[in-house]
């Protein structure tokens, strides 16, 4: 038969599994595998598809102006 804990039991346990890490953050023994792809490549594709991303949005706002200003 297993013990039953009270509620302030399992908070105590639930804030200390959030507090404790479960591996080291800086690659240690336990680091994850690494990936297929180098790091480098991923960030160099997010930098350019968050530029992407806000000269869509430049020419979005901008054609809204457009539309506004010419109705005025």
């Amino acid at each position: 038969m297993t013990p039953a804990l009270s509620p302030a039991a399992l908070s105590a346990s639930a804030a200390h599994a959030a507090l404790v890490a479960p591996a080291p953050l800086h690659g240690g023994a336990a680091a994850p595998a690494s990936t297929p792809v180098p790091h480098w490549s991923v960030l160099l594709v997010a930098v350019i598809g968050l530029w992407v991303a806000i000269a869509a949005g430049v020419l979005a706002c901008d054609r809204v102006l457009a539309r506004l200003g010419a109705t005025e």
